[in-house]
């Protein structure tokens, strides 16, 4: 196991960028020291798994309107 520890302001675009990803993080570590240890001139090329679409579904304004009744006990 490596460790690594990313330091506040220095390394913020790395912790945004870290964050955001879709691929296997450890994956992109491996291929990213093997970049940098073994002097490959490319960025590793890694499979992209499919990010699931989301549906939006909206409930009626009454539904809400009686859940919040109901949170707030007809306050």
């Amino acid at each position: 196991m490596i460790r690594v520890r990313l330091r506040k302001q220095k390394d913020d675009d790395l912790r945004t960028a870290f964050e955001e990803l879709t691929d296997d993080r450890s994956d992109l570590i491996r291929a990213a020291l093997r970049a940098y240890l073994f002097e490959q001139p490319e960025r590793p090329k890694l499979e992209t798994k499919p990010v699931p679409k989301l549906e939006k579904k909206e409930k009626p304004d009454e539904a809400v309107i009686g859940g919040l009744d109901d949170l707030l006990g007809n306050f």
